[in-house]
């Protein structure tokens, strides 16, 4: 695995508010309901920007980062309410094997602009079609 360069800035992530960071989540949330997904993964969950307001509207949500500190935050933020419907992995969304299907896989706002190498991008997309149950 790469060296993650979102190391450094985890703890800043949240703290930029407009609307451009928040507008796409009734998106997700609405092609979830639409389309009956129960079990969603969501790659580079980062710090829970998605998975939390998916996990409140009662999916649940499995998210993948390569990000220890991302998920630190994410794991922060967690609460009684949620916390069942919420499962957090480390690892690289380039290569992964969860041997788990899903109804849902998403790679929310910038996550698959984090893959840099080709074979990374190629080798990505074959996996995320193998893990889909859609």
């Amino acid at each position: 695995m790469d060296e993650n360069l979102l190391k450094n800035s985890a703890r800043l992530y949240d703290l930029d508010t407009r609307d451009v960071y928040t507008d796409d989540i009734a998106f997700y949330i609405d092609y979830a309901k639409k389309y009956n997904c129960g079990n969603i993964l969501e790659l580079g969950c980062g710090t829970g920007r998605i998975a939390i307001p998916m996990a409140k509207e009662g999916f649940n949500v499995t998210g993948l980062d390569l990000s220890n500190e991302m998920l630190d935050v994410f794991k922060q933020k967690l609460d009684d309410t949620i916390q069942d419907k919420i499962e957090l992995l480390y690892g690289d969304m380039a290569d992964f094997c969860l041997n788990k299907k899903f109804d849902l896989i998403i790679a929310a706002f910038r996550a698959f602009q984090c893959l840099t190498d080709d074979k990374n991008i190629i080798n990505s997309n074959e996996n995320w079609v193998y893990s889909t149950a859609i």
